[in-house]
């Protein structure tokens, strides 16, 4: 068998996100930050191994977003799943919308 790039992501809720957060994932980023984001009929893949995490708040990326994917990232996971039907990680803020 050979070495294969196997990669985790995170799945989670998209209550997780807040409205700006949302909007600057359906836009694919926002100011100079570019987010690797694919749409999905209940929410985003996102790319979250990043080490640019400073340079993406100094863009205007907002924060609660920054910080999930630093979350992600510190758990060994290269991708974020935000998903309307997954679960809520507890001790993570949540957002009405």
């Amino acid at each position: 068998m050979t070495n294969l790039p196997i990669r985790r992501f995170l799945d989670i809720s998209t209550d997780h996100l807040s409205k700006a957060a949302e909007e600057t994932l359906e836009n694919g980023g926002i100011g100079d930050a570019i987010l690797v984001v694919t749409p999905t009929e209940h929410g985003y893949l996102v790319f979250a191994a990043t080490d640019e995490d400073k340079t993406l708040a100094q863009s205007g990326v907002p924060q609660d977003l920054v910080d999930l994917l630093e979350f992600a990232s510190r758990n060994g996971c290269d991708y974020i799943m935000f998903d309307n039907d997954a679960s809520i990680v507890q001790g993570l803020p949540t957002f009405q919308k």
